[in-house]
């Protein structure tokens, strides 16, 4: 299994940055992921060692469904 790039800029270079949501990332790329507790949790590690501990956000999670479902027409 091959290893992704670690450049900026270069494809597979993630940073947890995403336009939609707003959210600025980690600053450093990700090197690993791990789901915890049920998948409830999602540790992030990041280059030079750090890491950190993401939980689901239960109010993006439910407007984010009830937009793809106004999408469909069920609303």
């Amino acid at each position: 299994m091959g290893t992704l790039p670690n450049v900026p800029g270069a494809p597979g270079y993630l940073t947890g940055a995403c336009e939609e949501t707003g959210s600025k990332g980690f600053g450093r790329a990700i090197t690993s992921l791990k789901l915890m507790s049920g998948e409830q949790t999602l540790w992030v590690g990041v280059e030079g060692g750090g890491g950190f501990v993401c939980r689901h956000d239960r109010s993006y999670l439910r407007k984010r469904l009830e937009k793809q479902l106004q999408s469909l027409g069920f609303f």
